[in-house]
């Protein structure tokens, strides 16, 4: 922060009540990506607009059911209820990689993409 007497200023997600932010990283463009409920929500810091994709219709309001990277491939991935996606981040297109247990997601030394169900990890080779 450049200037440390500044006052902080709330951002309305575009969610309804989102019961939980479970996620937030800076994705490419430097826009800020979330996690609320069931989407995804892209603020653009430049211009204040912000987006949501839904990805899951429901949630089951656990603490921390999603989680978000920047896998520096032009995609973001992320979890949500356990289930792995990815997103385009140009075109927004979502892609569900995976519908097993995945409790979350990070990008590996290699690029790859790792998630685990508990009791196992699993690459995704890019």
């Amino acid at each position: 922060a450049k200037n440390i007497n500044a006052q902080p200023e709330e951002l309305k997600v575009p969610i309804i009540k989102p019961r939980l932010i479970s996620a937030m990283v800076v994705g490419p463009n430097s826009n800020i990506w979330g996690i609320a409920d069931g989407s995804v929500f892209i603020y653009n810091p430049s211009n204040k607009n912000m987006k949501t994709l839904p990805i899951i219709s429901e949630t089951s309001g656990k603490i921390r059911n999603g989680s978000l990277i920047n896998g520096d491939d032009g995609y973001m991935y992320g979890t949500i209820e356990n289930k792995l996606f990815r997103i385009h981040a140009i075109s927004y297109k979502v892609e569900m990689l995976s519908e097993q247990q995945s409790k979350g997601v990070s990008i590996g030394g290699d690029g790859n993409i790792y998630t685990t169900t508990g009791e196992e990890i699993w690459r995704y080779i890019k």
